[in-house]
């Protein structure tokens, strides 16, 4: 029960990470045949908390019959969009400088203080030519930011920096990937 109510935080803290981008969120945690009523019932109290439509998938233990609720939850929020159409957003201008970008992403999503670049990290945008000027901003690290280095401790990481060593432009994919390593 400790480590499912501590995951509680981590969760709300990516359902306010993905509320910046304007898109309606369906929260679906998948109920396993072994899960125990005590564990359902502290889900059911969070779930009204994050104020987010949520579906009661059962797929693990009865397969596509299993997630018909889910389907339907999701169905609706989808058609909801059909009156009120979604109003998709980036956290930051498309034209902001790269290292702007990165620093806002590691701030609003993985709660970082702040940013370290090295000096081989953004030094083509520091001219403003650089290729992924335009481009989103996908962080890449060597540790998962929101979590501290032990097991899920008492909630999202907070008080640390993020060091970003290396910028590449994912032409293709569209984006920029700053490799980074937690600080």
């Amino acid at each position: 029960m400790d480590g499912l109510r501590r995951g509680f935080d981590h969760l709300e803290k990516h359902l306010e990470s993905l509320a910046g981008y304007g898109l309606p969120v369906v929260v679906a945690v998948n109920q396993f045949p072994n899960d125990t009523a005590e564990e359902i019932a502290a889900l059911r109290s969070f779930a009204p908390r994050t104020r987010r439509r949520r579906g009661r998938p059962r797929g693990f233990g009865k397969g596509g019959e299993g997630s018909l609720e889910l389907a339907d939850t999701v169905l609706s929020v989808v058609n909801a969009t059909d009156a009120a159409a979604a109003a998709p957003k980036f956290l930051y201008e498309l034209h902001a400088p790269v290292e702007e970008k990165i620093r806002t992403v590691a701030q609003r999503i993985y709660g970082a203080d702040d940013v370290v670049f090295t000096p081989a990290a953004p030094q083509a945008d520091r001219s403003h030519r650089h290729p992924g000027r335009r481009q989103p901003a996908h962080l890449h690290g060597e540790d998962a930011p929101l979590a501290h280095r032990r097991r899920l401790s008492a909630g999202p990481s907070t008080g640390f920096n993020i060091t970003v060593r290396e910028v590449r432009l994912s032409a293709g994919a569209g984006y920029i990937v700053p490799l980074t390593v937690r600080s």
